[in-house]
Formats: structure tokens, sequence, C-alpha cells
């Protein structure tokens, strides 16, 4: 919603009331849920984030972490997994979601998004921005329709084999799971070289961005 709240529109823009009303519901609810804990639990909640680093299994050294850690491939553990210490790779994880969220608010600020547009263009910033996560699920399969019809030439196989490559090393390392050889379920990424995270996913959204404002520029060619 905050998307197409940004994205330009025909005729007079709808009022925000259908974003704000949710979102103080939303926050009303946390309010009267965390005055409910009391304040015992209350304390112990904000202890527990104020040390938060100190309990996660991502702030580890690469040798230290668990077989499965490779299924949590963020932005925020690989930066960990560089050396980084855990507060810098909080900021800089925190501070790379800002940037492309922000770039992706003011293009839409440009173009007129679909829905199908704002659901993938959230997807990818969902992707990027969460501390913890099992691999990127469906991206490419959201991304393609959307992506296809702006390639032209030469760009369309390329983009067929990046895509049907992508899907296939995930096959690959379920294969390998099953057969007990790895942990890694439905990735090839390892801990020391996350490369969807620091390739496909940017590419993705960059795609994505490339393709919304193709779409818009079509869109005024009629």
């Amino acid at each position: 919603m905050i998307l197409q709240s940004f994205s330009p529109v025909a005729g007079p823009r709808p009022a925000p009331r259908a974003l704000i009303v949710p979102g103080v519901v939303v926050l009303v609810l946390m309010a009267v849920e965390i005055y409910r804990w009391g304040p015992e639990l209350q304390a112990e909640t904000i202890g527990f984030y104020l040390n938060a680093t100190d309990r996660l299994w991502t702030a580890l050294p690469v040798s230290e972490q668990s077989p499965l850690s490779v299924w949590s491939r963020t932005p925020l553990q690989g930066l960990v997994n560089l050396g980084l210490p855990v507060l810098l790779a909080q900021v800089l994880a925190l501070g790379l979601w800002l940037l492309f969220g922000g770039v992706t608010l003011w293009q839409a600020r440009k173009v007129t998004l679909s829905f199908p547009m704002v659901y993938a263009l959230a997807l990818t910033l969902l992707y990027w921005g969460r501390p913890a996560g099992y691999g990127f699920n469906y991206l490419e399969l959201i991304l393609a329709p959307l992506v296809w019809p702006g390639l032209r030439g030469w760009q369309k196989p390329a983009f067929l084999t990046v895509v049907a490559s992508v899907m296939a090393s995930r096959w690959w390392a379920f294969i390998e799971t099953i057969r007990g050889e790895s942990l890694s379920l439905l990735t090839l990424q390892t801990a020391s070289f996350p490369w969807e995270t620091w390739l496909v996913l940017p590419a993705s959204w960059f795609l994505l961005l490339r393709a919304a404002a193709l779409s818009s520029v079509n869109a005024r060619k009629v």
C-alpha cells in the first residue's frame, strides 16, 4: 500500500485512510498486549532485545555455525560471515534495506505500478530486510512474468538461462539433502559465499524496477 501511495494515479488520489486506520489499530492492539504482559515480562522482553546479539547463532563465526545456518541467507548474516562485528553488520544491513526501500519509493513516484509489480517489489524488499530467512522461494516465478515483456533479442535467452540455472541449483540442493550429502535443503549457497543474497536478489530487484519503468513508458505511448 505504501508503494501504491507513492505511485502516480489517474484522477484524484484516494484518501490515505485505508492505510492509516489499519496501522493505528495494529499499534493499539500491540500496546494493549504489551501492557497485559505485566512489568516482569515487559522487563524480560526489553532485556532480551537489548542483548539479542548474545543469543543469535548468526553472530557466531562461520566455523562454529550449524550446517542448518545455510538456510538463513540474509544480508545481516552475510555481513557477519564476512567478519564484521555484529553491531556494525546490523547497522549496515539496516542501511542497505533503507537504501533499497528509498530507491524503490523514489522510482515509484515516476511510474504507475500494477498490483503484481507492487507485490513483487514488496517481496524483494522483504527478502532483503528480514534478519533471518530461509531462501528466496518463488522469487523467480513472480519475477519472470513481469520482466519478460520488457526483454529484447539476446536478453530473453540470457534471462531464461539464468532463471533455469537458479531453479536447477535449488533442485540440486534438495536432491543432495535427500541423499544425505548436505543440509542445504533448497539452496547451494554457503555461509562463506551467499551468492543468491549478493547477486540474485539485488539483480531481481533491479530488473523489476526496470520493468516497471518500461511498462509505464509503453503505457504512455498507447
